[in-house]
């Protein structure tokens, strides 16, 4: 029904895979893994969550990664995880912890706080991707 009624649908998993949103991945277009780097584990759990997705015929072009609070935020840590997981990455994300727990300790969403942050960019950015449009700099 939200499929007819929006061109996009957003939906926040439980931290486990279980039948109902394996389902709603599966009826998804297109299915973003997200990540948070802080201790080492997060390749081998995302390595484990594509598996999931792996009998998809279509898997490699519907499922998408995405790792956040990635430092250094650069394209040779986007590269150093790409190589780790043995699948693209869609988007990296910087740590700014301070700037999202300050966000959410006042109910405010990080971006509007500080719409100009590397973390609002990366956003920006990715959001941009994800709707298949160019991302204006500056």
């Amino acid at each position: 029904m939200a499929r007819s009624l929006f061109r996009y649908v957003l939906i926040d998993v439980p931290p486990a895979f279980n039948p109902i949103s394996v389902a709603a991945a599966e009826a998804a277009n297109q299915v973003y893994l997200v990540s948070m780097v802080s201790g080492g584990y997060e390749v081998n759990h995302m390595k484990r969550a594509l598996e999931i997705f792996s009998t998809w015929p279509d898997y490699q072009e519907k499922v998408k990664t995405v790792f956040t609070r990635v430092e250094p935020c650069d394209a040779n840590q986007k590269v150093k995880l790409e190589r780790l997981l043995g699948y693209p990455v869609n988007s990296i994300l910087p740590n700014e912890y301070l700037l999202v727990a300050a966000a959410a300790n006042n109910g405010r969403m990080a971006v509007d706080i500080n719409p100009e942050s590397p973390l609002a960019r990366s956003i920006d950015q990715m959001a941009a991707k994800i709707c298949g449009k160019q991302h204006k700099v500056g």
